[in-house]
């Protein structure tokens, strides 16, 4: 970007110590609050499906779900943080493996939050193989609101980005 001579503004993405323009989505809040409905629905014991793949944007929603463990007073309870490939399909076979070889004093939580859609797809798929019921035994919350949600069986639960408004907002 430090070579780009035309002004830009960067959309839902930052470097902390550049200076650029950005418009962005509150990623951090954005967990927190689906945090608070899973806790809403009476979920405790939340884990949280780490993407592999580090950007500002999944720290922040990292912070979000270390927020909402701390507000809702949750520490007692197991919030594992399973780290998974970005591609549906590399998700899949590595939350698979995950379940092979869990750890024996390992306690599946009631649900998990995800930093994208394709995480919680994937491990949708492996947590059904393995004999999950989908929402009965475990729920699951992605991040971005793909199309794809809609035709997972069962749909799956999302945070929803609205980019139409974030791209409005960065052309005024």
């Amino acid at each position: 970007y430090k070579e780009i001579q035309s002004p830009m503004i960067l959309l839902d993405s930052t470097f902390d110590l550049e200076s650029y323009d950005s418009v962005n989505f509150d990623n951090q809040t954005a967990i927190y609050r689906a945090f608070d409905y899973a806790v809403k629905m009476g979920h405790k014991n939340i884990g949280f499906l780490k993407s592999k793949t580090f950007i500002n944007n999944f720290g922040h929603h990292l912070d979000g779900f270390y927020k909402g463990i701390r507000d809702y007073e949750l520490e007692s309870y197991d919030h594992p943080v399973i780290e998974l490939p970005t591609f549906i399909d590399q998700a899949y076979t590595e939350m698979k493996q995950f379940l092979m070889n869990k750890p024996s004093d390992f306690k599946m939580p009631t649900l998990f939050l995800s930093d994208l859609d394709h995480l919680a797809l994937g491990a949708m798929k492996a947590l059904k193989e393995f004999g999950y019921r989908i929402p009965e035994d475990i729920s699951l919350i992605g991040y971005d609101d793909i199309s794809a949600c809609e035709i997972s069986e069962p749909p799956l639960t999302t945070v929803g980005v609205n980019t139409l408004d974030i791209g409005r907002i960065a052309v005024d």
